[in-house]
């Protein structure tokens, strides 16, 4: 049987240690309320401390709290810098919502766009140019770390590119 609270307590241990990995469980912990009490503050805190020590499932977690408006201000920005930190170390995730930035110049990874005007290219998202070719090599890259599914269902959602062959 599963003791969350026990998990918890044991990562926070280790996470005031400085245990970037300990820092990420504890700040997911947070964020969606498991074994402790939901604190999305808290949980940015946290996956910024283990951030900052290079752990890229960090930099995803923390990527989507500031693409999403969790826990902190919106800022598309500093998203898509979190995104290319955790991509360039081969976070299969990242890799993913990177991809969703790049193909609809829309870094909200879980909102459709209904229709590609929307999306204004004058203004100042990080992505500023459709690059449907970036988006599917990062769709790919995530897909053979076996998120195939994931990366279909966000792409068929977000994308032009229903399919993970590169574009000619």
């Amino acid at each position: 049987q599963k003791d969350e609270r026990e998990a918890m307590r044991l990562y926070k241990l280790a996470a005031d240690q400085g245990h970037a990995k300990a820092q990420c469980e504890l700040g997911w912990g947070y964020q969606y309320g498991t074994g402790v009490r939901k604190d999305e503050r808290e949980a940015v805190r946290l996956y910024k401390l283990a951030a900052d020590q290079g752990h890229a499932g960090a930099q995803c977690n923390l990527g989507v709290c500031y693409d999403n408006g969790t826990g902190v201000q919106k800022d598309e920005r500093e998203a898509v810098r979190l995104y290319k930190l955790a991509a360039d170390q081969g976070h299969a995730g990242a890799q993913c919502n990177l991809g969703v930035c790049y193909d609809k110049c829309d870094c909200t990874s879980l909102r459709p766009i209904k229709d590609e005007k929307q999306c204004d290219y004058t203004s100042l998202r990080p992505i500023k140019e459709k690059d449907e070719r970036e988006a599917v090599r990062l769709y790919k890259l995530a897909a053979d770390q076996g998120m195939e599914r994931e990366c279909r269902r966000m792409s068929e959602k977000q994308c032009d590119c229903t399919s993970l062959r590169p574009i000619k």
